[in-house]
């Protein structure tokens, strides 16, 4: 089986639609997220102190950090595709690997995503006043987004690219 290199020309071509500000914009998405906006409140309500809010986000940010140069250790010592998996593969076998791949795609990929369409539905509702009884809007318009947002990202790498710039950058 042959792997791809940086000559592979359909990698180049992937690398010329994304450029360092998108890529920023991906990064800086996927570390702070739609949390920040659904939790802060709930933070303000139970700390009272923005202070003490701006601390504790702080000291995530430092658990952040020190992960990320977990990572890179990980990924200098281990060099191979398959992140999380080859880690955990080599620490504690195949099986470990396999099921936390598997919790990964579908409870942390799957139930983040699920809860940030869920909040900007939420959000998007009360900017517009609409009585949702039963929630059926609020499902409808978070499914929506959910298959949008797949559907552009389908449609390639440039134009997945350009969405995330404007929505990070909005």
């Amino acid at each position: 089986m042959s792997h791809p290199s940086i000559s592979d020309p359909s990698l180049k071509s992937a690398a010329q639609k994304i450029g360092w500000f998108t890529a920023s914009c991906v990064l800086v998405s996927n570390m702070i997220g739609g949390g920040i906006f659904t939790t802060t409140g709930f933070m303000a309500r139970d700390l009272g102190d923005p202070m003490l809010i701006l601390l504790l986000w702080f000291i995530g940010a430092l658990f952040a950090l020190g992960s990320a140069m977990v990572y890179g250790e990980l990924g200098a010592t281990l060099p191979h595709a398959g992140g999380d998996y080859v880690y955990l593969r080599e620490a504690y076998g195949p099986l470990t690997a396999f099921l936390s791949g598997w919790t990964s795609f579908t409870i942390g990929f799957g139930a983040a995503v699920a809860a940030s369409s869920i909040g900007f539905s939420s959000y998007a509702l009360r900017v517009v006043p609409i009585d949702d009884e039963r929630g059926w809007l609020a499902k409808g318009l978070s499914l929506t987004l959910l298959w949008v947002t797949t559907l552009v990202h389908c449609r390639g790498v440039g134009t997945g690219g350009r969405m995330q710039l404007l929505l990070t950058s909005t």
